[in-house]
């Protein structure tokens, strides 16, 4: 199930009620939390939206920071991690605009990214989320939407080549003979053009608040991790489609939270992985994706002990998170 949907709209001080109200899950990321705040404000256009920061009970000084330095934005603190779908409801049915903006906290805003994509909903009525283009600091891109999830992915993510399969024209160009369940692992539509995927990356998604409401929020089983594909799902089941668009640009860097939890995050990763086949392809689905994943992790340990050799910290650390992952397997967590 989703979170509770219905919403009700509320108006400011000034009559008006905000286009656009942009909702911000934080952990332990201060320094990438201001940057990402000083982007939304710098240009003038952050004193039109209604900014809510979630803190998941930081301990670098987050809240104290948004406080002193950011005295519009609206703070909620929470007395511990409610993880990721459960603090971003919290922020939604606190929020007021007609479209909500999750947004990751290490993200910054270029130009008028968010106009952007607010100017797409406006044209085109039938869409639900719109996603933009992610790009890492250095300037490269990121992966900012996705095919059908499907097993071929997992076990490719388990394994650990997820990040080597390059988005070129010639990877682009095999995929095309390849299988179905392959051509939407790497997803092949031209980042450069408009497109429709299944799902988006939940970096920055715009959301018309009627679908949310119509679908409901985002669902807290899900700790951290494929949330944003199950609403995703969600949204189109409810007759709503997913875009994304190639003209509105973030810097995204990506995992900085995680970095912090990186070992209990492996295991996260899959438990939501699992946990979304079951939910939308039922147990059987989700029993063989335990086993893609389990086979992953191990295959993961072959592939990884040759060439980690001279690295001894880094191949201890590679053989504790695929220890913990299929030990999850094997424990038969009930939730999945």
């Amino acid at each position: 199930m989703g979170g509770e949907g219905v919403t009700k709209l509320i108006v400011q001080g000034n009559g008006k009620v905000p286009e656009v109200s942009i909702v911000i899950v934080s952990w332990n990321v201060r320094e990438l939390l201001r940057k990402c705040l000083y982007s939304i404000f710098q240009n003038g256009e952050g004193k039109k939206f209604q900014v809510l920061v979630v803190d998941n009970f930081s301990k670098d000084g987050s809240s104290q920071m948004v406080n002193t330095e950011f005295e519009s934005v609206k703070l909620i603190a929470n007395e511990h991690n409610l993880g990721f779908a459960a603090a971003s409801n919290q922020g939604i049915r606190q929020s007021c605009g007609e479209y909500v903006l999750l947004l990751n906290p290490d993200t910054e805003i270029i130009g008028d990214a968010i106009k952007m994509l607010v100017a797409f909903m406006k044209e085109h009525q039938d869409v639900g989320v719109v996603g933009c283009k992610l790009i890492r600091a250095d300037g490269s891109l990121q992966r900012s939407r996705h095919g059908h999830i499907t097993l071929l992915r997992t076990l490719t993510w388990a394994c650990g080549l997820h990040n080597l399969i390059p988005h070129g024209r010639i990877i682009k160009g095999i995929g095309r003979l390849l299988e179905p369940g392959f051509r939407s692992f790497i997803y092949l539509a031209d980042e450069n053009k408009v497109s429709y995927p299944a799902a988006l990356n939940g970096a920055c998604m715009l959301l018309r608040r009627k679908a949310l409401d119509e679908v409901g929020f985002l669902d807290e089983d899900f700790y951290m991790y494929c949330e944003e594909w199950d609403l995703c799902y969600r949204l189109q089941e409810g007759g709503w489609k997913v875009a994304y668009i190639p003209n509105a640009k973030i810097i995204h860097h990506g995992g900085q939270s995680a970095k912090q939890a990186h070992r209990r995050m492996s295991v996260e990763i899959f438990k939501s992985h699992v946990f979304l086949y079951k939910k939308h392809h039922g147990h059987n689905s989700a029993t063989l994706a335990k086993a893609a994943i389990c086979s992953g992790s191990f295959i993961r340990l072959l592939l990884y002990v040759p060439t980690l050799l001279f690295q001894p910290r880094k191949l201890k650390t590679i053989f504790k998170q695929s220890i913990d992952v299929m030990k999850w397997v094997i424990s038969n967590d009930t939730k999945c």
